[in-house]
């Protein structure tokens, strides 16, 4: 609703590094708490992370996709998203398994925010000024 309500975006590309930071922070923070309602407090920041940065990315490339190829291009999206879903399931278990919960939702986290600010160092080098704010 967050998205939606702005109209039209400026600068896009920011929605889709701070949706994946906050997202990241979120986990990390997860990952130290040892009570129950602040855990629960904190899994408001990664849902809303979360459903930011897929209605971001969503917003993003369907404009940006020529109109021959769009349904194609969500079609492979909405593949890959729900795809690789069961399969990061099995290795987060696993994982959870081998090293502990805390520890997974604290690698998890970091591979977030380091996603994040990859992105955002992409989004800096790739693309001029004038078009990151449009």
């Amino acid at each position: 609703m967050l998205l939606g309500s702005r109209g039209k975006l400026r600068r896009p590309f920011h929605w889709v590094g701070a949706a994946c930071a906050l997202f990241g922070t979120g986990l990390v923070l997860l990952a130290q708490s040892t009570t129950l309602w602040l855990s629960m407090l904190l899994l408001v920041p990664v849902g809303a992370g979360m459903m930011m940065q897929m209605t971001a990315v969503n917003t993003l490339e369907q404009p940006l996709t020529p109109d021959a190829l769009r349904g194609r291009v969500i079609a492979i999206w909405a593949m890959i998203f729900m795809g690789f879903a069961p399969f990061g399931s099995v290795v987060a278990g696993s994982l959870s398994g081998a090293i502990g919960p805390a520890r997974t939702l604290m690698i998890g986290g970091s591979v977030c925010l380091a996603g994040a600010f990859g992105f955002a160092r992409w989004v800096w080098t790739a693309w001029p000024t004038s078009e990151r704010e449009t």
